[in-house]
């Protein structure tokens, strides 16, 4: 089975309407959010930016940011929290979990990040990557969006587990396809407990995420591609059973892409 779908890079969460709420299952609370920061700091008024020239665009000025180093520092509590949450929703029988490693972070301006910049205050999206071990279980990459926003504490965003190069939107937009698309497997390979379940995309969860060897985008700007087809796995627990569904990436060249889910094996 093949599902095609073009994505809307217009609300992050898509058909996950439950997910920013403290009241999700924990199906969805593990698929990745993104809760717009408040706007308490008026964009038509911003705080100066160091390196931005004078009177530039919102825009601009956080461009000129982004040529300036990056300090994880002041990041890392609030990211070591996020990815622990993220690992506990994920490995609830995980009791003895720590951060083991903080990877590179990387900033990314997708394009809600760019609506972000110019209505509420952002300032800097940040993918900050770590590496959580324990229980017996082999190491897990966490991925967290850091949002600076004016004014206001750093937000700390979840996103998909793995190595997947699909930005927040895109990842936000694909996921409930990817759900859907594997409980439609489940009722194929395993239809009394489809029956049980039914097709709502919460009973299925990504659990991680990898790229194809040999698959990468040919150019990518800020942590969006633009051109080059990609193909992932993305690991699916449903029903007691792993899935592996592929996901072919295609980018339409203005920060959107188009996506093709397929079947994978069953384990």
């Amino acid at each position: 089975m093949r599902i095609l779908g073009i994505v809307a890079i217009g609300a992050l969460c898509g058909a996950l309407a439950a997910c920013a709420s403290d009241e999700a299952p924990a199906q969805l609370q593990a698929a990745p959010q993104f809760v717009s920061p408040s706007r308490t700091a008026p964009a038509t008024n911003p705080q100066p930016i160091a390196g931005a020239p004078i009177g530039a665009s919102p825009r601009e000025a956080v461009l000129a940011a982004y040529g300036l180093p990056l300090d994880p520092v002041p990041y890392r509590m609030g990211v070591r929290e996020k990815a622990l949450e993220t690992d506990r929703l994920l490995y609830p029988a995980c009791i003895d979990r720590e951060v083991t490693a903080y990877l590179e972070p990387a900033r990314i301006l997708d394009r809600i990040a760019d609506t972000m910049v110019e209505e509420a205050g952002a300032r800097e999206f940040i993918v900050y990557p770590v590496i959580v071990s324990g229980c017996g279980l082999s190491p897990r990459r966490m991925n967290t969006l850091v949002v600076v926003q004016m004014g206001q504490e750093p937000r700390y965003v979840r996103m998909l587990t793995g190595y997947t190069i699909a930005w927040p939107a895109l990842q936000s937009d694909v996921v409930s396809a990817v759900a859907l698309a594997t409980m439609a497997t489940v009722k194929v390979v395993d239809p009394a407990c489809y029956d049980a379940v039914g097709l709502g995309h919460d009973r299925a969860q990504v659990t991680d995420t990898r790229v194809l060897s040999g698959s990468y985008p040919s150019r990518m700007e800020l942590g969006v591609a633009y051109e080059g087809s990609w193909r992932e796995v993305w690991t699916v627990m449903a029903c007691g059973k792993r899935y592996e569904p592929q996901v072919q990436f295609t980018p339409d060249g203005k920060g959107g892409a188009i996506f093709e889910i397929s079947a994978g094996p069953s384990s």
